[in-house]
Order: structure tokens, then sequence, then C-alpha cells
């Protein structure tokens, strides 16, 4: 039953026109808060003013379960036209599935760092063919607050030896330095993530999570090593995994944190009063020889392989993905616009699209892009560490022996 009612709500937007009501179009979006919704339903109406032509229906489903079902919606025989979806490893699965259509058509040339960022290619495609229409994007960064910074003399830091040293001092400021909430337990993958990017570089990191490196091997413990500094010198939160994400979101909002790896959305939950003195800066590089590559992930649309107006899709997707509709878009959100024509952006934005275009690559999360099964035996090996980590190498074994296991069936 639950597949025939999966949706949080259904808004149905039939627009009269005085001509031939022949041109169709379903849109399908993921949105949990007010905010995106009402973005979301400004950008349509921005469409429908100027093709009034259209008859559109938007549905905005609950976030979880629009991740969970939406393979059954792309087999069906009658899915969106459009979708809201992210880039990498969680597109493509559905693209090896052909249940995507690819859209080179319309986004052929566009990354170019011009259009679009040419970080934002790869993972918009697969075996040359473009499959995601990228909208927005976010890195994961280490947020803080410009006042607390201030309240102990900090500055951002420009070396990884500068960045323990902030921790050193936020610690003997009786201040947690690295606030985390490892009840969920997603929030530890983005630190072995952002710590083997500096360390390893991207292409170890992409053999990894492609399943052709051992999750044992001594490049891995290597990570392990300068986490377990972390670790050992108590900077992340006491007791963390009795907390969620947004418990540790507001310990840097209410000032018992100094700094959280955390991505753009922490503005939406941050106080209103709180939102400008929020500020970020990227982990340093640890190893100069490896660069900066960043995890980063991207929102856009994507067009199912049995959608039945296919053309109107690729127009919806143009009209959005355009300079006019961006510019309302970051205007309306706050967010990072994909489109680099875009101007007159916040500092919030401008910086997160500086630290793209000046990173050597980007990537996506460990949970984006490995089976569920040995991802949660990840989720549950990371926490332990983070509870204990003079197990690793025990950690480690143990998870090495479930990944032959998963992936000799």
């Amino acid at each position: 039953m639950r597949k025939y009612i999966l949706f949080l709500m259904i808004f149905t937007l039939f627009f009269i026109s005085c001509g031939r009501m022949d041109k169709r179009l379903i849109i399908s979006l993921k949105g949990s808060n007010y905010s995106t919704k009402k973005t979301f339903k400004a950008l349509v109406n921005q469409f429908h003013n100027e093709n009034p032509d259209y008859t559109i229906s938007i549905q905005i489903y609950d976030e979880h379960e629009f991740e969970e079902d939406l393979e059954f919606y792309l087999n069906s025989k009658y899915p969106p036209d459009v979708v809201t979806w992210i880039g990498g490893e969680r597109m493509r699965y559905y693209a090896r599935k052909n249940l995507l259509d690819p859209i080179n058509d319309i986004m052929e040339n566009k990354f170019n760092n011009k259009y679009f960022p040419l970080n934002l290619k790869i993972p918009s495609s697969m075996d040359g063919k473009i499959y995601l229409a990228p909208h927005t994007y976010y890195p994961w960064v280490i947020y803080y607050k410009k006042s607390t910074f201030q309240k102990y003399g900090i500055t951002p830091p420009k070396t990884y030896d500068e960045f323990l040293a902030i921790c050193e001092k936020f610690k003997q400021n009786n201040v947690n330095p690295l606030a985390i909430g490892t009840k969920e337990l997603w929030t530890v993958t983005p630190w072995f993530d952002i710590l083997d990017l500096r360390i390893n570089g991207l292409d170890f990191h992409k053999n990894l999570l492609s399943n052709k490196v051992p999750i044992n091997d001594v490049r891995v413990k290597n990570v392990f090593k300068y986490w377990a500094i972390l670790v050992n010198n108590g900077y992340f939160t006491k007791d963390s995994s009795k907390l969620k994400n947004i418990d540790a979101l507001d310990s840097v909002f209410f000032d018992k944190a100094g700094m959280t790896l955390t991505a753009q959305f922490i503005e939406d939950y941050a106080p209103q009063e709180i939102k400008s003195d929020l500020d970020f800066f990227r982990l340093p590089m640890i190893d100069n020889n490896v660069g900066f590559y960043e995890e980063a992930l991207i929102e856009g649309f994507i067009v199912p392989k049995n959608a039945l107006h296919k053309k109107e899709a690729k127009e919806f997707i143009k009209f959005v993905t355009s300079k006019k509709s961006q510019q309302y878009f970051t205007e309306l959100s706050g967010k990072i616009p994909a489109n680099l024509q875009v101007k007159n952006l916040d500092a919030t934005a401008k910086k997160s699209m500086d630290i793209i275009l000046n990173s050597k690559a980007i990537t996506q999360f460990y949970d984006d892009q490995i089976e569920e099964e040995f991802l949660m035996a990840i989720f549950m090996g990371f926490a332990s560490f983070m509870e204990n980590p003079k197990e690793i190498d025990n950690i480690l074994n143990t998870l090495e022996e479930k990944r032959n296991e998963i992936y000799s069936k």
C-alpha cells in the first residue's frame, strides 16, 4: 500500500492557457523542509509564466521514502518526467540499470568552467553519457562562528598544523573543538573521506570505494593514524554516540563547540540571528604533494528512461539551469548555483564556488558509493573506532572479512 500512497504531499497545479494544452510535465522532488518546497514551487511558477501552454504537476515527497522508493518509480510505466536527484554513484546506480535517459543533447558542452564547473562533469556522467543536470552543490567544509573565533583570538588555519593548534586552543579553554553526533552513524564517514583525500588523493580514494583496494590496506591504516590523533587528543565531542547531528550543530550555534565538519545545509538549521555569524574553511592540506580534492554533494535533475514527456522535461531542465533561473534560485534560497554565469552571489555561495573551482577534482561521500550491506558494516566499524581507536587493526581486519564475504557472492 505504501508504494501507492508514498508521498507526503502532492501539489498539482493546472495552468489554463488560451492555446492547446498538449504540453504536460510531471516533476518529482524530495523536500523535507518548507524552504525547499517554497523554492521549487517558485521555480516552476517562473517556468510556467514563460511557458503558459504547459500543464504541470509537482510532486513533493518525503525525503527518506523518496530515496527508498525511487527505483520503484523509475521502473513504472508512468514515471515522472523530471526528478531531482544527486550526482555520483547514486546517479550511476540507476544509469547502469538503464532507468535514466541521457541528456547530452542539452548538456554536452556546458561543463567548461564558463557555464558549469568542469569538476561537475564526472559526477554527472557515466561512460560518456550525461545523466544529471547540476542545479546546486555544496562542499564538505569546517564550519565555525566568526564571533567564537574572535573571542579566542583564532583565525582560519592555512596549514594542518595550525588546524591542530586551533583544536588544542579550544580544548584548553574547555570548548569542544570538533562537534559530531555519531548516534547518526553516517556522520563518521565524512571525516574518513576528507582525511583520505588529503593523505592519499583522489585515485586511491576512488579505488577504495570501487572495491579495488582492501579496507585494511596500509594506506587506509595511515588515514586512521591521523584520525586517531584527533580522537586521542579529545578533540571530538565526548559521548558523541548519544548525540544526533542536529545536537552537534547546536553545540556550534550556542558556543559549546568551536567547529564541525559539515556543508551549507547547516545554515538551514541555524537560528536567524546566527546565520550571518557562520563561516567556513576547507580542511588544510596534509600532504602538499596531494593537493586539494574535495568532497561535495551535487543536486540536480534526471530524466527517467520511461518518461512520457521527454521533450518537455528537457525544456524545463534547460530553463532551470539557465542563468536567469539560477539567479532567481540563489536569491530565493541562498544556495550555490551550478551555473557560473550567475552574478552577485552572497559570501557563502561565492566562497563555496571558489573552493570547487580551485580543487583538482571532487568526489562524493563514502556512503553514496558502496553497497548498502557493506555500508552498514563501515558505519559500525568507523563509529567503533571513534569509541576505541586502539582497536583499529581489528576493526579494519573485520571489515575486510566482511567486504570479501559480501562481494564474493
